[in-house]
């Protein structure tokens, strides 16, 4: 029994030994992977302690229906930049615009943004 324990610890350095030398192969260096691994969970330990975090949590920032909100803005995004590089998106000026507001999708966002505006603006009174 007292030959097992050197044996598996042996093992166990020998397949870290391997999979660090692959990993050096690709050229990944594991270990500065791990000195910024340390480096951030020292910077969350020390965000997490602040008051700016628990304010945060209870802004309503984290809930799901915002990050979901958040998410189809970033979509629409990316989406429309593509567009954009490939030339798809024309000039509009002040006319274009007024027919563009015709478009049912155009009138949602619209009806979105004032909404939205007018509730942040609400907020930002109290």
């Amino acid at each position: 029994m007292d030959t097992e324990a050197p044996d598996a610890i042996a093992t166990v350095v020998d397949i870290l030994d391997a999979g660090y030398a692959r990993a050096a192969a690709q050229g990944y260096d594991p270990e500065r992977t791990l000195r910024q691994a340390f480096g951030a969970l020292s910077r969350l330990g020390t965000l997490f302690q602040t008051d700016e975090f628990e304010a945060l949590l209870h802004s309503g920032v984290l809930d799901p229906e915002a990050l979901e909100a958040v998410g189809s803005l970033g979509s629409a995004l990316v989406n429309t930049q593509k567009e954009a590089q490939r030339g798809d998106t024309p000039s509009q000026g002040v006319f274009g615009l007024l027919g563009a507001l015709r478009d049912p999708d155009v009138q949602r966002a619209v009806g979105f943004i004032t909404t939205f505006a007018k509730k942040f603006g609400g907020n930002l009174r109290s």
